[in-house]
């Protein structure tokens, strides 16, 4: 018979951690409103081809995105870094301070390969906007597909922008 018993420290401390996690967004919301600032959750749906990507963004913001790529991205073994422009022109969203804005980002990015993989990749990255607000950083997660034409991209947003 197995001993159950020695689950419970491990499974106390995951919900700590989790519990943890919520206290520490809650509060980055929070100081992110109280600042003038505004905590988003976004996502970004693009297509094209190296180097230039354009689509769709939803959520918090929504409006268009152009995406630049620079030609400076260096590649060792499965993993490749780089950099790039993007463009968000804002239509619409909960923050009405943005509503009608063009904001330029400069971002960086790690694109990774899973083992076997040739046409899907994981791509997660920093952006700092430049331009159109006072400042933001966001991170995103994003699943890049190379098996159709034009390239697809889907990314999702976190972060705080202030207009």
């Amino acid at each position: 018979m197995k001993n159950k018993t020695k689950c419970w420290p491990s499974a106390v401390a995951v919900v700590g951690i989790i519990l943890g996690l919520m206290v520490l967004t809650t509060t980055l919301v929070q100081a992110a409103e109280t600042s003038g600032c505004h905590w988003v959750v976004l996502e970004g749906h693009v297509t094209g081809e190296f180097p230039e990507f354009s689509g769709v963004l939803s959520g918090d913001l929504q409006g268009t995105i152009d995406v630049v790529l620079d030609d400076e991205e260096t590649s060792i073994g499965d993993v490749i870094r780089g950099s790039g422009e993007e463009t968000w022109v804002i239509s619409g969203g909960t923050i009405p301070a943005l509503v009608g804005r063009t904001l330029t980002s400069v971002f960086t990015f790690v694109q990774r390969y899973p083992p076997g993989q040739e046409s899907i990749s994981f791509i997660n990255g920093l952006y700092r906007v430049v331009d159109g607000a006072e400042r933001g950083k966001l991170t995103f997660h994003a699943i890049f597909n190379a098996s159709v034409l034009p390239f697809t991209v889907d990314s999702k947003y976190r972060g705080v922008v202030c207009p």
